[in-house]
């Protein structure tokens, strides 16, 4: 069975879109390849974009900085960042406690 030519075209150019929209939703958080100190780099575009209410930058921003320097001195204002980012958006992951990386306390008594 052959498929329309009207269809495979239409397909191709959602197919193309998609990728392009992706590709195009936010820059690279990466810093620049031989930047003094990366991390403090991180932190302040996190901040930049958490005073411009972009949340999803900041987002990312604050969470390559967590996941790349786990030792900087920025990491705790990091995560509170990214718990700024979804106290600013009002969704519903900012009222749910979040367990990774923490302990959790039981209350059973046995």
């Amino acid at each position: 069975m052959l498929i329309p030519v009207r269809h495979t075209t239409f397909c191709a150019a959602l197919v193309l879109a998609a990728g392009l929209a992706a590709g195009c939703a936010s820059g690279s958080v990466k810093p620049p390849i031989g930047t003094p100190e990366p991390d403090k780099f991180l932190f302040e575009r996190g901040n930049e974009a958490l005073g411009k209410r972009r949340w999803l930058v900041a987002r990312e921003y604050f969470r390559e900085l967590i996941d790349t320097y786990p030792q900087t001195p920025y990491r705790a204002d990091a995560k509170l960042g990214i718990g700024d980012t979804y106290l600013g958006e009002g969704s519903a992951e900012s009222y749910v406690p979040r367990t990774r990386g923490r302990a959790t306390r039981s209350t059973s008594s046995g």
